[in-house]
């Protein structure tokens, strides 16, 4: 059967979860690595189904596990998209490239970053996943889990020691990005873990800035009580903390961490954010 057949006996069996015919075509020496027109393996598909029973098979008989499709879809991160942990362990067992590059240059640990997947996202980085590998776009693992409130995932990453001040192609980094969409416990947990609190984006936003022009108290104070002693000013900051209440009826301009401290305040008329 040529490559590129989209009727390969192999591919149709797995499509369809006949797990038996698919050990009946390996007995038989059917190639493992045909790809159909769209270039989906045996081994990929099964992976997007999670059939771990196919899986199993098909590696244990030799299937390329970096074999990917026409758009760069590889079996380890169709089986990570997809949500399927024990395809994902699969793989890995089966030395499979655990930071190799799908559509948008995103990694496996980026994708089970962004869906919430903790356990998978803990069994990528053990398994060597690079973990602050960018996206096409900048974004890492954390700043992507910080941005869709991934509280747990967040914390794994943390723990395995994310470059917590990396920053995307706009200059967002995790903090700015959980200010922005009011991910309490995720902020806290960076800010936990000694984040700058001063690092700008490419616009010149702060995660303070951000969180009380949002019009996010609970923010505002999180980041405040993170500053030194030595550099508190109640004179200033209990106004700032009071009246992050009113949200963007007042935009925080600019805001230095110096020992002369200064919060520059500017009244102007309401207006949306751009999202970073």
């Amino acid at each position: 059967m040529p490559a590129g057949d989209s009727y390969a006996p192999l591919t149709i069996a797995t499509a369809n979860g006949h797990a038996d015919v698919v050990k009946l075509l390996v007995k038989f020496k059917a190639n493992l690595d045909i790809q159909l027109w769209c270039g989906s393996t045996a081994l990929k598909i099964a992976c997007s189904f999670g059939a771990v029973n196919i899986v199993a098979t098909l590696l244990n008989a030799g299937a390329s596990a970096d074999l990917a499709d026409a758009e760069g879809w590889s079996p380890l991160l169709s089986a990570a998209i997809n949500g399927h942990y024990d395809n994902v362990c699969l793989l890995l067992e089966h030395n499979a490239n655990v930071n190799a590059k799908g559509p948008g240059q995103a990694t496996a640990l980026r994708v089970a970053a962004e869906m919430g997947l903790a356990k998978m996202v803990r069994a990528l980085v053990c398994g060597g996943a690079s973990i602050n590998e960018p996206s096409e776009d900048g974004v890492t693992p954390l700043i992507i889990a910080a941005k869709m409130g991934h509280d747990e995932v967040v914390q794994v990453l943390v723990n395995q020691g994310a470059d917590l001040d990396r920053q995307s192609n706009t200059g967002a980094s995790a903090l700015l990005m959980a200010a922005m969409y009011n991910r309490q416990e995720s902020l806290r947990i960076i800010l936990d873990a000694d984040a700058n609190v001063d690092l700008e984006d490419y616009c010149g936003w702060t995660a303070l800035s951000m969180a009380y022009f949002s019009g996010y108290p609970q923010l505002v104070h999180l980041i405040l009580e993170r500053r030194p002693a030595s550099m508190r000013d109640p004179t200033v900051e209990a106004p700032l903390a009071a009246d992050s209440t009113r949200g963007n009826e007042m935009q925080l301009r600019k805001y230095e961490l110096t020992t002369e401290t200064q919060l520059e305040v500017e009244m102007m008329p309401q207006q949306s954010v751009e999202v970073v």
